[in-house]
């Protein structure tokens, strides 16, 4: 997972834009523009769920790791360890 993504912890957004069917691009884009007048990007096959999710965090863990993937967790300023499912049991996803 890109690092960058630690960047964006704290900023508040203020809109997003999406780019769908691009042509010769990525499928889809989606621009998470912030109120300081910085954005980021993600890009690929995404998909999204329609729904807010209002699960605790500890639920929104353990339903991560379902899929047995790599899940990286991006703390407020903080550069994180990659983390498998298994060393996912170390943390406290109560």
């Amino acid at each position: 997972m890109n690092p960058g993504l630690g960047k964006i912890v704290g900023k508040t957004i203020d809109r997003v834009v999406v780019g769908e069917h691009n042509a010769g691009g990525p499928p889809t884009q989606v621009f998470l523009v912030f109120n300081d007048g910085t954005a980021y990007e993600l890009y690929g096959d995404i998909h999204a769920t329609s729904r807010l999710e209002t699960r605790g965090e500890g639920a929104l863990l353990r339903y991560a790791t379902l899929f047995g993937g790599w899940l990286t967790q991006f703390p407020g300023g903080m550069q994180p360890p990659q983390l498998s499912c298994n060393g996912l049991e170390r943390l406290d996803v109560r």
